[in-house]
């Protein structure tokens, strides 16, 4: 049952860790996180608190995973990707696991992930620079290991898997810039403190429709539902999902891109594809 709160209380520790364990979590786990904070309510401890819960949950044998992308930063900015100190834009939580003394993160300049727990190093090492959403990206060695994917106080507009099925399909679109205007190239740090630049190859697009495929496993029972705090919640198994949007994209190629007419990032998409 969830602990719903619809007054000043915060949440305790303890109706956070019962959330999580209800909604299917459990130790052992690798869980990539997408998440609104604000979505959860307030909690005795704040997001350092929300963390906590997760890593008690997990154990030993966990792990948690967030993505830590910077395309605000590299791209709007035109500063030099620095994977130990560029900030995130993506919320609260991701740069709580961010800056934790045990985090590992990809260094991926547009679209790295950090991790805590057991296969952390594993899971954002040799991340791949050109195709960030690729084969070897965090990504898909959670999908690999059938790792689980949250959805907190998000919908599946935020789900980035569902960027690397487009990718990892073969979809001709993703050779396509989100913005003709970020260009191609970026800058980050190497570990010797040398900036070096990176050329991508593929790039995610727009995610306004992703909220179809969140229909479609849901009709389909690969989504379990529930709470943490407030949040509506949406939790599935990595390769459970990956799968059934592989199939869909290889019935409907332009399943994942939206129904909008006026988007002019899916209309060149579908041009590219010959739709």
């Amino acid at each position: 049952m969830s602990n719903l709160n619809t007054t000043d209380t915060a949440f305790t520790r303890s109706q956070i860790i019962q959330d999580l364990t209800n909604l299917g979590i459990a130790p052992g786990d690798i869980v990539y996180v997408h998440s609104s904070l604000r979505s959860v309510g307030p909690i005795d401890g704040g997001a350092e608190a929300l963390l906590d819960c997760f890593l008690t949950v997990l154990g030993e044998d966990g792990t948690l995973a967030v993505p830590t992308h910077t395309l605000n930063y590299v791209n709007f900015r035109h500063e030099a990707f620095d994977a130990a100190n560029t900030p995130t834009y993506l919320g609260i939580l991701t740069e709580i696991v961010r800056k934790h003394p045990k985090a590992f993160r990809s260094a991926n300049p547009t679209h790295s992930s950090a991790a805590i727990g057991k296969k952390a190093e594993w899971l954002t090492a040799n991340h791949d620079m050109s195709n960030p959403l690729g084969y070897e990206s965090p990504l898909h060695r959670v999908y690999r290991e059938n790792g689980k994917i949250l959805l907190l106080g998000v919908d599946q507009k935020t789900n980035t898997s569902l960027h690397l099925v487009e990718s990892i399909a073969g979809l001709a679109y993703t050779d396509m810039h989100y913005e003709a205007s970020w260009g191609s190239a970026c800058e980050y740090i190497d570990a010797d403190g040398s900036i070096q630049t990176v050329d991508a190859t593929t790039f995610p697009g727009c995610s306004s429709g992703f909220n179809a495929m969140g229909e479609r496993l849901m009709d389909k029972n690969l989504v379990r539902c529930g709470n943490i705090g407030n949040a509506p919640c949406q939790l599935m198994q990595a390769k459970d999902m990956v799968n059934e949007a592989l199939n869909a994209v290889r019935e409907t190629p332009d399943f994942l891109l939206c129904k909008n007419e006026k988007c002019p990032r899916c209309t060149a998409r579908r041009k590219r594809i010959g739709l």
